[in-house]
Order: C-alpha cells, then sequence, then structure tokens
C-alpha cells in the first residue's frame, strides 16, 4: 500500500516544479498507546527521496480494527498536507 499526489518541489535552476509522488509508511513502531510512523515520499518518475519524516497517533486496539500500518495510512490522509493524496 502507498499513497500517491502531486507535490511542488524545489528543483535546481528551473524552481518549483510539480512531481508526482509515492507516500510509504517505511516503518511502525510503538504500542497501545501510540505508533510512530516512519514515512518517506519519493518521485514516482526518478525514485528520489523527497522527504523523510515521522508522524505519531493513538491507535485502535478495538476487535476488528485494522492493522497499525493500515492505521498508519488512515492517519495520514487525515494530516493538511496529504489531504489530496490517495491510495495506491
Amino acid at each position: 500500500m502507498a499513497l500517491k499526489e502531486t507535490q511542488k518541489v524545489k528543483a535546481p535552476f528551473v524552481g518549483e516544479i510539480d512531481v508526482i509522488a509515492y507516500i510509504k509508511v517505511e516503518l511502525v513502531n510503538g504500542s497501545k498507546d501510540y505508533i510512530d510512523a516512519s514515512v518517506k515520499t519519493t518521485s514516482s518518475v526518478t525514485g528520489d527521496i523527497i522527504s523523510q519524516a515521522a508522524y505519531r497517533f493513538i491507535p485502535s486496539v478495538a476487535t476488528g480494527a485494522e492493522n497499525f500500518i493500515k492505521q498508519a495510512y488512515l492517519h495520514l490522509k487525515t494530516l493538511p498536507e496529504f489531504a489530496d493524496a490517495t491510495d495506491v
């Protein structure tokens, strides 16, 4: 699973360009109290890393809840910087 969206990226000599970016949860770590999700964003064309970041959220441990990786993607989609992201 991953997310995809168009992001503005600074490019040498030309300024900002639009890039189709893939957002992937690389690692989840934590407990029922919180999850830290490491996220890497790469260019869909070159595979170059655009950014890396960590996000924290409180997971659901209710019966039938999605696994923590799926919950990480659901959490990302609630954040303003990923508001336009779609599932891949």
